[in-house]
């Protein structure tokens, strides 16, 4: 079986025999406000029910959407609300995509 690690971008492979079961891993989304990214790199998230969390790094240049850092900074710096979705899974949280929420609707 081959694979796309979603946290890396990376091809992965597993060889298990037909006879064998495989696991999935069990993934989950879920969409913050951006409030500020801080200097070493940690994103500054609200839920919707006004949660916060600070142990999400931006994504630099090993993601796989090495772009997805400069947008939200670009974003932030234009004043611009910014809400990105987390993805969870196995352990891991990582930040795999940006959105813009407009202001007219």
């Amino acid at each position: 079986m081959v694979g796309t690690d979603i946290f890396t971008g990376k091809k992965v492979q597993d060889i298990c025999p037909a006879s064998h079961n495989m696991t999935k891993p069990v993934v989950s989304t879920k969409t913050y406000t951006v409030l500020d990214v801080t200097d070493d790199d940690f994103c500054s998230l609200m839920d919707a029910d006004g949660d916060t969390r600070e142990d999400i790094v931006c994504p630099g240049e090993d993601s796989p959407d090495p772009k997805l850092g400069e947008q939200i900074r670009e974003g932030l710096e234009a004043e611009k609300e910014v809400a990105v979705v987390v993805t969870s899974a196995m352990g891991q949280d990582a930040i795999t995509n940006v959105k813009f929420v407009d202001d007219e609707a």
